[in-house]
């Protein structure tokens, strides 16, 4: 039987911050395929029930801060899949910032 790769909401994530959120989904579904309506409600803070405008800013935080991959294929339908996948970033002798997977 073949592995799903769409990913799933596991929560409550209930960490204060909105890229913290993120990045335990991230964590939980890595290798996976998820939503922008999954990354919307993981972003939404867990005790006032508000969905941020700037989730989207988060997660390019987590990108450049942190290392992670995350790309995104626009589709014909409302469903955008954003691979997840973590990268060690390292630094070159030329100080310049490398990824490697």
């Amino acid at each position: 039987m073949a592995e799903d790769r769409n990913a799933t909401v596991k929560g409550p994530y209930l960490q204060s911050s909105i890229q913290a959120r993120i990045e335990a989904f991230f964590l939980d579904n890595l290798g996976k395929v998820a939503t922008r309506e999954q990354l919307i409600e993981v972003a939404t803070d867990p005790r006032t029930g508000k969905s941020p405008e700037n989730w989207h800013q988060r997660l390019s935080e987590l990108r450049i801060d942190k290392g992670y991959t995350a790309g995104s294929t626009y589709l014909p339908s409302y469903r955008q899949p954003l691979k997840l996948r973590n990268v060690k970033c390292s630094t070159s002798s030329n100080g310049t910032s490398a990824n490697s997977a």
